[in-house]
C-alpha cells in the first residue's frame, strides 16, 4: 500500500512511493533474514507481489519451470510472466508451477545483486527457457481465422531483479564485459537493482550496444516503464497448438513416465541437480 503522499500525488511520486515501499522490504529482508535461502525466497516472493499488483490482469506471474509439447524442461525460474488467455494449462506440482512455453513472455531471476557472476547465471537460466520448442496455432477473430504467429516473431524476454549492484558505477564497462561473455540465447533484455538503478537493452543484439540507464532514483519507475513497453510490443502470446500437444500425450498413453523433473539448480525442490540446461521428461 502506498501511504504517506501529501495532497494530489504526481505521477512520479507515486512511484517513487513505491520504489522506497520495494526497497525497504528488500532491503530488510536482506539484512534480517539469517540464511541465504530464506533471503533469497523472500525477496522473490516481493518481486513476484509487486508484478502481480502492477501489470495488468492479462498477465499472470509464477516461479517454477517452463515445459514445452515434447516435455523438455527448463531450469527453475524465480519469476515467470506469462499469458493465460491463449495457453491456458498451468500445471502445479508442490509449491512449483509448470508452464507451457508458448504462454511465456518474460522470465527473470531474483538475486541479491548484480554481479558477474549473477549476470551469467541468469543468463543461463533464460536460455534454458528460449531454448524450448514452442509451437502455434490458428486463431479466431472477427475477420476470420488468423494465422498463428511465427514463434521467431515472439522472443522471450530475460533479465534480473536484484536489491543492489556489485559494481560502482553499477552499471559501467564491468556490466558490459559480464553482458559480451553472454550468447545470443542467454541474451538479458533488461534488469534491475532498486538502490542503484536499472538497465534496458536494445531489442535485437544486432542493433547498436548502447543501453538505457535508469539512476537509483527512478530506478523501480524506469525498470516498470521498460518491461511494460517490451510487453506492449510483444502483444498476445501464441496460441498453443493443441494437437501437437495431443499428439505427443497420445504417443505416451501406453506408459506414462510420472518421475518428477529435476531441476539444474541444487536449490530446486524437486529432485536432484541436472548437468544440463533443459532437461527431457521424455
Amino acid at each position: 500500500m502506498i501511504t504517506r503522499l501529501n495532497g494530489k500525488p504526481s505521477v512520479a511520486e507515486l512511484f517513487q512511493a513505491k520504489q522506497d515501499e520495494m526497497e525497504a522490504a528488500l532491503t530488510a529482508n536482506r539484512r534480517v533474514m539469517p540464511h541465504e535461502g530464506e533471503k533469497g525466497a523472500a525477496a522473490e516472493l516481493r518481486w513476484r507481489e509487486m508484478l502481480s499488483e502492477y501489470l495488468p490482469n492479462r498477465y499472470s506471474v509464477q516461479t517454477g519451470f517452463v515445459v514445452d509439447h515434447s516435455g523438455a524442461v527448463s531450469r527453475q525460474v524465480d519469476v515467470i510472466i506469462h499469458d493465460a488467455q491463449y495457453s491456458p494449462f498451468l500445471f502445479r506440482a508442490g509449491t512449483s508451477c509448470f508452464v507451457p512455453a508458448e504462454s511465456v513472455y518474460a522470465v527473470f531471476d531474483a538475486k541479491q545483486e548484480v554481479n558477474r557472476k549473477t549476470v551469467i547465471e541468469t543468463g543461463r537460466n533464460v536460455a534454458s527457457v528460449r531454448a524450448l520448442e514452442r509451437t502455434t496455432a490458428r486463431v479466431a477473430t472477427v475477420d476470420g481465422p488468423s494465422p498463428g504467429k511465427d514463434p521467431n516473431d515472439q522472443p522471450i524476454l530475460g533479465g534480473i531483479l536484484a536489491v543492489a549492484a556489485g559494481w560502482k558505477p553499477p552499471f559501467g564497462m564491468p556490466f558490459r564485459e559480464a553482458l559480451a561473455d553472454l550468447d545470443d540465447s542467454q541474451y538479458l533484455d533488461l534488469g534491475v537493482a532498486v538502490q542503484d538503478g536499472a538497465f534496458a537493452l536494445p531489442q535485437q543484439r544486432s542493433e547498436p550496444p548502447d543501453h538505457l540507464v535508469y539512476d537509483s532514483s527512478v530506478a523501480l519507475a524506469g525498470f516498470l516503464i521498460a518491461l511494460t513497453s517490451r510487453l506492449q510490443r510483444l502483444g498476445t502470446a501464441l496460441a498453443m497448438d493443441l494437437e501437437v500437444w495431443g499428439r505427443h500425450l497420445s504417443s505416451r498413453s501406453a506408459g506414462l513416465d510420472t518421475t518428477p523433473p529435476c531441476s539444474s539448480r541444487p536449490s530446486s525442490p524437486i529432485g536432484e541437480p541436472c548437468p544440463t540446461s533443459a532437461i527431457s521428461l521424455s
